[in-house]
């Protein structure tokens, strides 16, 4: 998968150029679309990003009041909410995390897209870049972040990261089992394809380990990047975008970016919108426009689905995109299919493990 979302991003671009002719969605008003839509993001840069690079275009073209929400991590709860309460009120999730967008899409808590909507995302973009319930939006991995101005020692590997007698100081990690069950099978140097009970065991027992030295679970970018800052974390796990953003503020960050958890992130339509219309058609918008979709690329430093669009980024943006030749065999990609199964015991078990 990464090998061909990386000939799709910086391979074929010439053939891409050569073969798309101009692009753009469907042309219909605010009032044929519904007026209005809301849209769940995940707060700070990341959700300005968005306004500014995709929201407010789309509003302005379409003639779409847009309204943007912020809910970091709280998404799936948040729609199982609103459901319970008899009233639907978010359209779309910006870069919905992939486990759990396969997660929501079986628990029937997202629209499927139609399939002309599909056909049209896939022509934009490509097949990969497609799935029954979404349009890629967004490469994210983890990258392993440490301040040299505050470590005494920075890592060079996850292993590392783990030893906390070798390389002490207070760390941070991503408030989310999936994550880090694959950071520590990074760490251990084994990342089984198919996780079985004593591997799940395995990764718990590591992070048992580390848990002393982790002083903040972070649940949003913001958050990340404020430990950072202050030496509350000295190192930690972090989102790459996240990382060059600090790096581009001018603290001194190393970034370690092998066996970095890998995953794209969907933009996707909540099951019964109220504007579903308008949802589809914003999907749509940002997938046809690859200016757009560089702006916001260079504004948060994550992949995104229109290959058009990488050809207009400065290489350094681009250097710090997961899927970048000198990163992509690095990474390490979850087994969703797994993890949506076993998703239950798998955050019971995570919350046993934060509460002891």
């Amino acid at each position: 998968m990464l090998r061909r979302r990386l000939t799709a991003f910086f391979v074929a671009i010439g053939l891409v150029l050569a073969a798309c002719g101009p692009e753009g969605p469907r042309s219909e008003s605010g009032a044929e679309l519904g007026g209005k839509l809301v849209i769940s993001s995940w707060g700070g840069s990341f959700s300005e990003a968005t306004r500014q690079s995709l929201a407010q275009p789309f509003g302005k073209e379409s003639g779409v009041d847009i309204q943007i929400v912020d809910a970091p991590g709280e998404h799936l709860a948040q729609v199982a909410a609103q459901r319970k309460a008899g009233k639907v009120r978010w359209d779309v999730i910006d870069s919905l995390d992939g486990p759990t967008a396969a997660l929501m899409a079986k628990r029937g808590l997202l629209e499927t897209l139609p399939g002309d909507v599909r056909t049209r995302l896939q022509k934009s973009t490509s097949e990969d870049m497609v799935l029954d319930y979404g349009v890629m939006q967004s490469s994210i991995a983890n990258v392993l972040g440490c301040n040299r101005q505050k470590a005494r020692s920075c890592p060079k590997s996850l292993a590392d990261f783990f030893d906390t007698q070798r390389f002490p100081g207070p760390r941070m990690m991503y408030n989310a089992p999936i994550d880090n069950l694959y950071t520590a099978w990074a760490a251990s140097g084994r990342v089984p394809e198919n996780p079985t009970d004593a591997d799940v065991d395995r990764a718990f027992a590591l992070l048992e380990k580390i848990k002393p030295s982790v002083k903040v679970w972070w649940s949003s970018g913001d958050e990340s990047q404020q430990a950072l800052r202050s030496g509350q974390a000295v190192m930690g796990v972090v989102w790459n975008g996240r990382a060059k953003q600090l790096i581009d503020e001018g603290l001194q960050l190393d970034v370690v970016w092998k066996g970095a958890f890998y995953g794209p992130a969907y933009t996707v339509v909540v099951k019964d919108a109220p504007n579903k219309k308008a949802a589809f058609a914003y999907l749509e918008y940002y997938a046809s426009h690859p200016a757009a979709e560089a702006q916001w690329a260079k504004a948060v430093s994550y992949g995104v689905a229109n290959p058009k669009a990488l050809d207009q980024l400065p290489a350094e943006t681009a250097r710090y995109l997961p899927e970048h030749p000198s990163h992509v065999d690095q990474l390490v990609t979850p087994n969703i299919d797994w993890f949506t199964a076993n998703n239950d015991e798998i955050n019971k078990r995570w919350k046993e493990f934060l509460g002891k």
